[in-house]
């Protein structure tokens, strides 16, 4: 049976096989950084023992399928830089393993659903792509913020306050929230976080630096 399917870094082209969800035991699919174009095939779904999908760096387009809701095990997901679009994929909120989740440089519009990452463990969020709107994440008991260490919602236009209760993220490191439509004060509760010095122009914190390919394990 395939666990891992390693095919990161070449020249592969052309949409992703439907028949690719007849892997019912597929662990780990790493396809980033090829010209891979389509749409996502809803077959995708079928994988139930997923627990990572690589898709970063493709040509990727059409919807995200609310089929990936049915990857309960799925604990990262990289689909950044691609050129996917439609609606926030509500499917997400069902992933309730998800620890690492970036959907950066997309063109994904509308606003972020109330209840997403509230059952997730979630830690990484990028969500940088200049098309979301709507208020600034809520924060509700056992939401996502409170595990978070990295939070990238820059380049949209989120508006509404910076919810106070950010401040309780403990194990926050980076923050960036620049190029969005903010309004209001600064909440005092800020000044607890405990971020790493910044470079200019980086956010607020700097990350440490990750070796791209020690972040695909």
């Amino acid at each position: 049976m395939l666990y891992l399917l390693s095919l990161y870094e070449n020249y592969l082209l052309g949409p992703i096989p439907t028949s690719l969800g007849n892997l019912k035991s597929l662990v780990d699919p790493e396809l980033s950084e090829n010209q891979l174009n389509g749409s996502l095939p809803t077959s995708l779904g079928n994988l139930t023992n997923l627990e990572i999908l690589f898709l970063r760096d493709n040509k990727l387009s059409g919807y995200i399928p609310r089929e990936i809701g049915k990857l309960h095990k799925l604990v990262v997901l990289e689909i950044n830089t691609n050129q996917l679009s439609g609606s926030f994929p509500e499917g997400i909120c069902q992933c309730g393993s998800l620890v690492r989740f970036t959907m950066a440089g997309n063109n994904i519009t509308g606003s972020i659903p109330e209840d997403f990452g509230i059952s997730t463990d979630l830690t990484f969020l990028d969500l940088s792509s200049k098309h979301l709107v709507g208020q600034f994440l809520k924060k509700k008991k056992g939401s996502l913020t409170s595990l978070l260490d990295h939070l990238d919602l820059s380049a949209n236009r989120l508006n509404g306050s910076i919810p106070a209760n950010l401040g309780d993220c403990s194990n926050l490191y980076y923050l960036n929230l620049s190029n969005n439509r903010l309004s209001h004060r600064i909440p005092a509760q800020m000044g607890k976080l405990r971020l790493q010095p910044c470079k200019k122009g980086s956010g607020v914190g700097q990350p440490p630096r990750e070796n791209s390919r020690n972040r695909r394990r």
